[in-house]
C-alpha cells in the first residue's frame, strides 16, 4: 500500500465491525462507535438526517452493487473486462479509479471486503 493510515484517497482496510456499529456489534444502535461521530458531526453541520447514519444490511449492500443489473457481474457477464471494474491484487488502490456501476458507485467488488449491518464479519 502506498498510503498511510489517514489517507482519504485509499479505503480504510483496519476496522472492525465493532469500531464502526459499537462495542455490543449487532446489538448496539447507532450511537456508539464511528457511526456516532458521523451523526454528531453530521448534526452539528445543521443537516437533518432522520434516523441519522447506519451501515446498509446486506440486501441493501446487494442491490446497490448490482444496480438493477440482471447479468452475473454488474458490469455484465463477461469476466475478461473485470480489470476495469474491479482490482484483483492484495494491495489497497486508490478509491475511484476504476469503472463504476450503473449507479455510479465505484469499488463495489474487489479492493476491500464490505461490512454490512446484518451480518458481522
Amino acid at each position: 500500500m502506498n498510503s498511510s493510515d489517514d489517507d482519504t484517497a485509499y479505503p480504510k482496510n483496519k476496522i472492525s465491525y465493532n469500531t464502526i456499529r459499537g462495542s455490543a456489534g449487532a446489538n448496539s444502535v447507532p450511537g456508539e462507535g464511528v457511526l456516532k461521530n458521523l451523526n454528531e458531526k453530521t448534526a452539528a453541520a445543521g443537516f437533518s438526517l432522520g434516523n441519522g447514519f447506519d451501515l446498509p444490511t446486506e440486501s441493501m449492500w446487494e442491490i446497490a452493487a448490482r444496480a438493477g443489473c440482471e447479468t452475473r457481474y454488474y458490469w455484465g457477464d463477461d469476466t475478461s473486462i473485470a480489470s476495469a471494474y474491479e482490482w484483483h491484487s492484495t494491495s489497497l488502490h486508490e478509491v475511484g479509479k476504476l469503472k463504476p456501476n450503473a449507479w455510479g458507485l465505484y469499488d463495489i467488488s474487489g479492493n476491500v471486503h464490505q461490512i454490512v449491518r446484518d451480518v458481522a464479519r
